[in-house]
Order: C-alpha cells, then structure tokens, then sequence
C-alpha cells in the first residue's frame, strides 16, 4: 500500500502542477464538467418527457389485458 499510496499521491500533485501551470488545462476540465452537466440534465428532461407515454402504454396495456380476460370467460 505503500507503494501505490505515494504513486498515488505524485499522481495528485503532478496534475495539481498542470492546472496550476495551464489555465487552458482547468478551462477545459470545467468546459467538460458543464457538459457533462447539460448531457445529464437533457437525459433527465427527455426522461421526464417519456413518462406520461410510458404511462399512457402502461394503461392500454391493462385495459387490453382486461379484454382479454373478459373474452375468456
């Protein structure tokens, strides 16, 4: 654990040194966090979006079960 602490660890501080020395580097790690952002809010609205449908096929679907139940009896 050692080891792979202290890797770990120059890893960290490798990558707080380019941001540090790049502000393009943190521009384009903030630029991709906001649209990994926008990416996750369209999924959630275009889910919210489909529930009413999935609701509306869930209901046919019962009422077709029920006919059928009713046309076997």
């Amino acid at each position: 654990m050692g080891r792979a602490h202290r890797e770990h660890q120059r890893r960290r501080s490798s990558a707080r040194r380019r941001r540090r020395e790049d502000p393009s580097l943190l521009q384009a790690i903030e630029a991709s966090l906001k649209d990994d952002t926008d990416k996750k809010r369209t999924e959630e609205e275009e889910m919210a979006a489909a529930i009413p449908a999935v609701k509306e096929a869930q209901a046919r679907e019962a009422e077709a079960d029920a006919y059928i139940v009713d046309l076997s009896d």
